[in-house]
């Protein structure tokens, strides 16, 4: 739409539903080309409201050949400024496509359909109040030629759909949150535990996306939050087994399509919990382990990440050798695997999971090598002919931070490998794998795309 500081622009064309009458007059399929040529705009597709995660295009149209323009992106993410900003030489056509031609200048580098996106930087702002999770995510595109604002168009990211209910889960000694679209027949669920950060954040967002698509979901934590414990170390894995009765015991879940998603640690955790519980169907883990680590704990002591019947699981210990040189965390990681006697004694047993596995992986993760870790998993499936589906999908060029399909702002994520532009295909390409996993093995009825 057109600011009313432009109002001349308004003036030279006749309303819009006009000519659609005219046109439906006529028969004729097309548009004058007064409307055709109504002017510079900011056009989006395949909508301007979309469910968070799925890809939109970004094109300036009705400008003139030659000419210097600039896109300005802003938001406000979680009640946090942000903005990004590209300038672009306007092509022989009139018209700058996003995925095709590279800004002159600006907040991001080359042609990249999601760089307007992921390039967004904090702004400080005395209306910087951070707030809790929203709904809807809104991105406002100012279209400007010289100082001027000659177009605006406004992108509404849906978070949680109008039909999904959202409720926090304090029984059984359970910490989560469920979210699920009411009404219709039971509908299939997922299990989400996230990594070594804690809490329940990634898990509630995840939650809240896949409620949207037709699925019942736990967002789950196990460490660090209300009356859980303080730290990752000897989870019991009992806790996981409560959380899934409590699952397969609503009325609004069908017990028979239960998949467990992790990231991290949680990608780790996932694929133990397949392996040690049959009523667990899929198995989806992000950047994950193929062994039980050591546990996270300031201290360093050499116990487990989780126990089983009160005992702590085989685990491989952190190299201290490597540690006390004060390498990185990938290099402590790498070093820990060079034990085979340990990585034997603590491999997950994916080849008991009941049902098939999805892994993703970053090949410049900087945390822990999860490329090869999750090869090793997809070898193990492989020698003892695990009888479901199991994949694979590595990303060469992300890094560890690729299972949040909120791409606003993401550049900061490369703190943890991967190129931005990387990360955020990754993370797209990765949500959709998923739900396209789910839907293959959980049957369209979920409601998913």
């Amino acid at each position: 739409m057109y600011r009313d500081k432009i109002p001349d622009m308004k003036k030279c064309v006749a309303p819009l539903w006009l000519f659609s009458a005219l046109t439906l007059l006529s028969g004729c399929s097309e548009l004058p080309d007064a409307v055709e040529k109504r002017g510079p705009r900011v056009e989006l597709s395949p909508a301007r409201e979309v469910l968070m995660g799925e890809r939109v295009s970004v094109r300036l149209a009705g400008l003139a050949p030659g000419e210097e323009v600039e896109l300005v992106a802003t938001t406000s993410l979680h009640g946090r400024p942000h903005r990004s900003s590209a300038s672009f030489v306007v092509g022989p056509d009139g018209v700058v496509d996003l995925s095709e031609q590279a800004p002159i200048a600006g907040s991001y580098t080359g042609a990249d359909a999601l760089g307007i996106l992921w390039s967004m930087e904090r702004v400080e702002s005395e209306a910087d109040v951070p707030r809790s999770l929203e709904d809807v995510n809104e991105v406002l595109f100012e279209l400007v030629r010289g100082d001027v604002v000659v177009a605006e168009q406004e992108l509404r990211q849906v978070i949680r759909a109008t039909d999904v209910e959202v409720s926090d889960v304090r029984d059984d000694g359970l910490v989560g949150a469920f979210a699920s679209p009411t009404g219709g027949p039971p509908r299939p669920a997922v299990l989400l535990v996230g990594g070594s950060s804690g809490g329940i954040e990634w898990q509630a967002l995840m939650a809240r996306l896949l409620a949207s698509r037709g699925y019942a979901a736990l967002g789950l934590a196990y460490f660090d939050m209300d009356e859980l414990p303080e730290h990752l170390d000897e989870v019991p894995l009992e806790y996981f087994e409560r959380a899934l009765a409590w699952l397969r015991a609503r009325p609004d879940v069908d017990s028979d399509r239960i998949a467990v998603c992790g990231v991290s640690k949680g990608g780790e955790l996932a694929l133990l919990l397949g392996a040690t519980y049959p009523e667990v169907r899929a198995v989806v883990a992000f950047v994950p382990s193929s062994v039980v680590f050591q546990s996270i704990h300031p201290t360093w002591h050499a116990t487990s990440s989780w126990s089983l019947q009160g005992t702590g699981l085989p685990f491989v210990p952190y190299d201290s050798a490597t540690a006390r040189s004060g390498a990185d965390l990938l290099e402590i990681y790498k070093a820990s695997l060079r034990d085979e006697d340990r990585v034997n004694a603590s491999a997950i047993p994916v080849e008991n999971t009941n049902g098939p596995i999805l892994l993703f992986s970053g090949g410049d993760d900087s945390i822990w090598p999860s490329a090869a870790m999750s090869e090793q998993v997809i070898a193990r499936l492989e020698r003892h002919g695990h009888p479901y589906p199991y994949v694979h999908q590595p990303h060469p060029l992300a890094g560890h931070s690729i299972a949040r399909p909120v791409i606003v702002g993401s550049a900061t994520m490369t703190r943890n490998g991967g190129t931005p532009s990387a990360n955020a295909e990754a993370t797209l390409e990765g949500w959709q794998r998923l739900l396209a996993f789910l839907n293959e093995h959980f049957g369209e009825a979920a409601g998913g795309e």
